[in-house]
């Protein structure tokens, strides 16, 4: 039977039959169940198997371990960019941080107001007056994506780097210089970001989850699926005006390096914190996001041909995957209703199993998020096909002192 199967027609044989066998099955699969076995399958392989595949891939290749060493940087050539919009309640707090915060004081910081109503722009007039390298404009109503744009137009031509930044977010007191440095290191890297964290939320381990699968990414590829819009740094070279109607610049400023041939660093030794919201605010920001998340993609269907393969595989297994989520849970669940029917002495069993999840509190944290994300896209991708994009931005209401 060995040196049947070694020979090369009897193994040609055999896996003729093997196929004809797999074919003649399928007209008597249960849709439903093959349907729910593809659902679970995809997001198994998204949210569990891809991160461990890139968990022992950045074990075996990883050297820098996401560190990025800091250097002497000159901060002439850097500039601390936000875009903001009715932020009275945290514009101060954030400029007095950056500003006392190591090189505040000598880097470039511009502020962009986005057709501000309430105090925004007496307060910026009021830190422009007090410090020289601080410098604010005043915009009609836009969107922050063209808010953006016009800032990087603005900036002065000796501006080699510049720091993108939320208002609501806080940053340790060495993260300009570490990102920076990162940029300064390899003129491949376009993109650096810091570490990712969150207190006083149950968003923290979701966070330390995609940091550290940015980590990993960013290791073994020298990129990873698009940089955390909260903070970033960028090679100013390998800036690309945002489309004023995409919901998502983060997003399509770090894809548009890659696409350039640059790299994305995650800098483990500086980080940036996320300031904790509310789940319903937090549902309708996932919302808007998932709406620009579509956009990207249906951008990057038409430069394909523009990206590594190892990108495109980053991103379908990262992103693409996890944005299908909705479909690949309904799935799931029309088939464990079929199932349930048909096996009604199952049902204690997936009870039992639902309880369990809620009694651990990691976990029922997970699940929730699990919920609003995927109920997010869900209703993201139905404004990405019904409604029309314009690009404007409501701030999500969060807490800023962490």
């Amino acid at each position: 039977m060995l040196p049947f199967l070694i020979n090369k027609k009897g193994l040609q044989k055999v896996l003729k039959q093997i196929d004809a066998y797999a074919l003649s099955l399928i007209p008597r699969m249960d849709w439903i169940y093959l349907s729910g076995l593809v659902g679970l399958m995809a997001l198994t392989y998204s949210y569990v198997v891809y991160p461990v595949l890139m968990w022992a891939m950045w074990c075996v290749k990883s050297k820098g371990k996401c560190e990025c060493r800091e250097k002497s940087i000159t901060p002439q050539e850097v500039a601390v960019v936000m875009a903001v919009h009715n932020e009275e309640r945290f514009i101060k707090e954030r400029l007095e941080q950056i500003l006392n915060s190591h090189y505040g004081r000598d880097v470039l910081i511009a502020v962009g107001s986005d057709g501000s109503t309430d105090s925004t722009n007496e307060i910026l007039e009021k830190f422009s007056e007090k410090y020289d390298n601080v410098s604010v404009f005043f915009f009609p109503r836009q969107g922050k994506a063209s808010t953006i744009n016009r800032i990087m137009e603005k900036l002065p031509e000796e501006i080699k780097y510049v720091i993108l930044t939320d208002v609501k977010t806080l940053a340790d007191d060495n993260a300009i210089p570490i990102l920076i440095s990162a940029l300064i290191s390899k003129e491949k890297i376009g993109v650096a970001m810091p570490w990712v964290k969150t207190t006083h939320s149950d968003e923290g381990l979701y966070f330390d989850l995609e940091i550290r699968l940015k980590c990993y990414e960013s290791e073994v590829f020298g990129f990873c699926a698009g940089a955390f819009g909260n903070m970033y740094a960028l090679r100013r070279d390998m800036f690309r005006p945002i489309p004023s109607n995409f919901l998502v610049d983060d997003l399509f400023v770090s894809i548009e390096v890659v696409r350039k041939g640059g790299q994305i660093k995650v800098c483990r030794n500086t980080a940036s914190y996320v300031a904790p919201t509310t789940t319903m605010k937090e549902f309708a920001r996932r919302r808007r996001i998932a709406t620009g998340n579509w956009q990207i993609v249906k951008w990057m269907m038409s430069n394909i041909t523009k990206f590594p393969f190892a990108f495109v595989f980053v991103f379908l297994s990262h992103k693409v995957l996890r944005w299908l989520g909705p479909l690949w849970i309904i799935l799931i669940f029309i088939a464990l209703l079929k199932m349930g029917f048909q096996n009604p002495f199952l049902v204690p069993y997936m009870a039992i199993l639902g309880f369990v999840v809620l009694l651990v509190r990691p976990m029922r944290a997970l699940a929730l998020r699990f919920l609003v994300l995927n109920m997010a896209m869900l209703f993201g991708l139905y404004d990405f096909f019904f409604k029309k994009q314009r690009g404007m931005w409501e701030p999500t209401d969060r807490q800023l002192s962490l």
